[in-house]
Formats: C-alpha cells, sequence, structure tokens
C-alpha cells in the first residue's frame, strides 16, 4: 500500500501549504 501512503502524505502537504501560505502571508 505505497501509493497509499503517498496519496495521504500528498494530502496533507497541500492543506498545511495552504494554510500556511495564507496564513503566514496575511501575517507577515
Amino acid at each position: 500500500n505505497h501509493i497509499s501512503g503517498i496519496r495521504a502524505w500528498f494530502v496533507f502537504g497541500l492543506v498545511k501549504m495552504e494554510e500556511e501560505g495564507e496564513d503566514g502571508r496575511r501575517r507577515r
């Protein structure tokens, strides 16, 4: 089940990037 792990990591990274990008840019 390698694809499952990569897919979960990819989704997690995308969500974190979006949250950090919007919050970080607005705060900075």
